[in-house]
């Protein structure tokens, strides 16, 4: 009983430290930042957890290790180069603190990951609903501009939250919780960014059509390849894009010019990939591309675009091996599919990659699955 109060008590507590995130995240104030410190709190809460009920998640671990790696390697890349700085430390941290914040919370044995993530959806909400309390009280005005905003991508109440409730929307569309799903649909909508409606599409499509109409059987390996194609072909069309392929399709089926349509990152992607090309083998430094950004242009500072970011940044090698590295370890259960694939669509357009929010959420319900495919009865059937 002790051990399942003190969860309950890391569990509230989280939720507190996430709201106030998300709350001050969406006031851009300095108050936002600490979520970074949430790993050391849960963590000391473990100092009073009964040694044999402390567990650390193998996946979470090499996760880590992962990064370790890469970040050596990418080290003495940016020694080599003479392009190390701050940014590359500052990169470090915002990377792994999703992994070490997750790997916290799931040391405790008796962690309920169902309640974990239902209150870690709800204190979404409220942060929500709180800073944007003046435009949800005009819901037909919300209505009419939906039109304009697939379009324009322009929206009253657009928020990064997008990111977070994407992932609770498939989270709860496969438990079929009905109410929850049809709550985090209508907040996802909400927040209206349109490459996270592409990924939910995308993402969840796939599993629905090949794991819940033909009732495939998981084939780890298989997938894995198929993603590293997705990948592939992502990449080529990202290529493409970037050499002004779609842009005459894009201004005449929207009427504007392809950097208005992405919002100015059309000029961004071209400027960071003719500067940072020479060295796209091996990589230039992890961050270089935000001191660029920030020294060239005023008021950005993100590439919004972690595939092309980590390429330029790591170096195609480095690249690839973080790729499969990250599905191999992240893609255990038939049901985290559709969340890979989400999170992994969203890496060509945003820089969730270092999003602490969304990354924690998404670690959490990695592990949630895992957890309950674990507690499955094993049910022995024929190969085909």
């Amino acid at each position: 009983m002790k051990s399942l109060t003190l969860t309950n008590i890391v569990i509230y507590i989280l939720c507190i430290f996430i709201f106030l995130s998300a709350l001050f995240t969406s006031l851009e104030s300095p108050l936002r930042y600490i979520k970074y410190v949430i790993f050391v709190v849960i963590g000391f809460f473990l100092i009073f957890y009964p040694i044999q009920k402390i567990k650390f998640d193998k996946s979470l671990l090499q996760n880590l290790l992962i990064y370790g790696i890469i970040f050596t390697v990418n080290l003495l890349v940016s020694l080599f180069n003479g392009l190390l700085s701050i940014r590359f430390f500052e990169e470090v941290i915002l990377i792994i603190l999703p992994v070490l914040t997750t790997l916290m919370i799931t040391g405790y044995k008796y962690m309920d990951y169902d309640k974990l993530l239902n209150r870690l959806f709800f204190a979404y909400v409220f942060a929500f609903c709180a800073f944007f309390y003046k435009e949800l009280i005009n819901i037909p005005k919300l209505i009419s501009s939906f039109g304009n905003a697939l379009r324009l991508s322009e929206f009253p109440t657009e928020s990064w939250m997008a990111f977070p409730f994407g992932l609770f929307f498939i989270y709860y569309l496969d438990k079929k919780d009905r109410i929850k799903t049809v709550f985090a649909l209508i907040f996802f909508l909400l927040c209206f960014k349109r490459i996270s409606f592409l990924a939910v599409i995308i993402g969840y499509g796939c599993y629905f059509i090949f794991y819940k109409l033909f009732k495939l059987n998981f084939n780890k390996k298989l997938i894995i390849r198929y993603l590293v194609v997705l990948n592939l072909f992502l990449i080529g069309n990202m290529y493409l894009f970037i050499n002004g392929f779609y842009s005459y399709l894009i201004k005449q089926y929207t009427g504007i010019s392809v950097n208005h349509f992405t919002q100015g990152r059309f000029r961004i992607y071209n400027d960071a990939i003719n500067y940072f090309s020479e060295k796209i083998v091996f990589g230039n430094s992890l961050g270089i591309t935000n001191i660029y950004l920030s020294e060239k242009f005023k008021d950005i500072a993100f590439l919004h675009s972690d595939l092309l970011k980590l390429i330029l940044e790591i170096g195609i090698i480095l690249f690839i091996f973080w790729l499969i590295s990250f599905m191999v370890i992240n893609l255990n259960t038939k049901k985290s599919i559709p969340i890979i694939i989400y999170i992994n669509i969203l890496f060509i357009s945003d820089n969730v990659f270092i999003y602490f929010d969304t990354l924690l959420v998404l670690y959490i319900i990695l592990k949630a699955y895992q957890t309950h495919e674990d507690h499955l009865p094993v049910i022995k059937r024929e190969p085909i």
